[in-house]
């Protein structure tokens, strides 16, 4: 881990600011997002610098619960939104995924009155419960979010056995 020089001498407060920024936020060093993190330790007591670089290189060892979708991955998610384009979930109440209409089968079809997609047997709203599949994680500079898909037989609204 990098830390600027005005950590000397209190290199794991630098640490913890660190790892306190990337909280809740997507971050590719983790492939994924920081949920939270405990036990900071240096792994020596002493930092290194190197060439022109004026920061300090420490080596940290810390636990950390990271939530980590992965391509191909299936997960469940609640709808909170739907055009005749997309349709955007919460995975965990958290996490924003989208899945755009190429990834909505054909079978199902949007209906503007009723501001939702209904296949024969089965009905996309807000509120719906989703299985999807993780196509993609997108980080281009803006929020970060999954890019999931319903092309799968098995995938679509989770009915509710009562």
């Amino acid at each position: 881990m990098s830390l600027s020089p005005a950590y000397i001498g209190k290199p794991l407060q630098g640490v913890s600011e660190i790892l306190n920024s990337k909280l809740l936020k997507y971050d590719s060093q983790f492939s994924g997002v920081l949920l939270s993190f405990s036990n900071v330790k240096l792994h020596e007591s002493f930092g290194r610098v190197f060439d022109d670089v004026a920061e300090m290189q420490l080596r940290v060892k810390a636990r950390g619960l990271v939530f980590a979708a992965r391509k191909d991955m299936r997960l469940t998610g609640i709808v909170n939104q739907v055009t005749a384009g997309h349709v955007h979930l919460l995975v965990c109440g958290a996490f924003q995924v989208v899945i755009d209409l190429e990834n909505i089968p054909s079978k199902y079809k949007y209906s503007s009155s009723l501001n939702h997609f209904e296949s024969e047997s089965q009905v996309v709203d807000v509120s719906s419960k989703i299985l999807f599949k993780v196509i993609r994680i997108k980080d281009e500079g803006g929020p970060w979010y999954i890019q999931g898909s319903l092309k799968d037989d098995d995938l679509g609204p989770i009915l509710n056995k009562t």
